[in-house]
């Protein structure tokens, strides 16, 4: 197949097209010979040895990424064979992209996006270690962290949390909040106990990342958070977010703002724990009323309630027949 011979040729000099606003033919052309034999050749994709991956890591780490077609599909495909194949020329390029995307605009990684289903612990390594350069713009650290958290959060967490102590807080404030509020939303159950201690000490810094995580696309903090704690980040959000503090709003058009959307997390947030109907969380629920007390509150203790009741298993007829035939039987609830 002229896809396959055609990988056998040296590409072209990286330092001649990346990051150039003209497209390379040629490099382009290696890129999409590696993605057709995905399609069509899989088998001949896999048997490439690792220096053919490695002579045209470039363009597998810079290339377009579509997204929503079947492309995308097949550049997993090829950039999975390639952290499998090359993974250290894979942390290499990608490295590179970094510095050159930094330099731009507000310094978002786009190629961040394109490996996002990389976990190759090369990569990870590598990416852990760059987000301590003192270069990189608040953007770019927050991509790292995003994309950190993502694919390993316990191997990254120590690289997060060297961005989160006292004197690098100080240092770039900006981007410590950046790189907190990914760590929350991309790794809520690993990041917890860490963010929990900046919540703490600096509660202004807490709310902007509580407010910057409410307005990113994800906000499902409950879904790694065991019952405790989630009662002790809803301990914090409500002393530093009382409903009674939230904006009123009048009839007619309006923008919603990151304050509205931190109520609305807070309040969601409040909802999954009295949902879930377990001993911890009705404890918590408690708690929070007899702390915060409201109608709202108020509420939550019922739907907690009955969300215990939801959960209570019925004694079958067999053990009802148990109890009436023995004294000494009783039905534990």
């Amino acid at each position: 197949m002229a896809a396959h011979r055609y990988l056998d040729h040296a590409p072209p000099d990286p330092d001649d097209w990346l990051d150039k606003s003209n497209i390379n033919r040629p490099a382009f052309a290696g890129y999409r010979a590696m993605h057709l034999l995905a399609m069509h050749r899989p088998a001949q994709l896999e048997a490439l040895d690792a220096d053919t991956w490695t002579r045209w890591m470039p363009i597998i780490v810079s290339y377009p990424r579509s997204s929503g077609t079947d492309d995308e599909r097949f550049d997993d495909v090829v950039l999975a064979l390639a952290a499998d194949r090359a993974p250290e020329a894979l942390a290499q390029w990608t490295l590179r992209m970094v510095d050159l995307q930094n330099a731009k605009g507000e310094g978002h990684l786009f190629v961040m996006w394109r490996l996002r289903h990389v976990t190759a612990a090369e990569l990870v390594e590598a990416l852990g270690r760059k987000l301590g350069d003192p270069e990189l713009k608040p953007e770019a650290r927050g991509d790292l962290a995003e994309y950190g958290m993502r694919a390993d959060a316990q191997a990254f967490l120590p690289c997060v949390s060297a961005q989160l102590t006292p004197e690098a807080i100080e240092r770039d404030r900006e981007a410590a909040l950046t790189v907190a509020a990914a760590a929350l939303s991309r790794g809520p159950g690993a990041s917890w106990p860490l963010i929990e201690e900046v919540f703490a000490s600096d509660p202004e810094l807490g709310k902007a990342v509580f407010e910057k995580v409410a307005c990113g696309e994800r906000a499902d903090l409950a879904s790694e958070l065991d019952d405790r704690s989630l009662h002790r980040l809803l301990d914090w959000v409500l002393e530093n977010f009382p409903p009674a503090e939230d904006p009123g709003h009048r009839a007619g058009a309006g923008s919603v703002t990151p304050r509205d959307q931190a109520g609305q997390v807070r309040d969601r947030l409040l909802a999954v724990l009295a949902q879930r109907g377990t001993d911890d969380a009705i404890a918590a629920i408690d708690a929070l009323a007899s702390k915060f007390p409201s109608y709202g509150m108020t509420r939550r203790k019922a739907e907690a309630r009955e969300a215990r009741l939801a959960r209570w298993t019925a004694p079958e007829p067999r053990h009802v027949i148990l109890l009436a035939q023995s004294n000494d039987a009783r039905i534990v609830l």
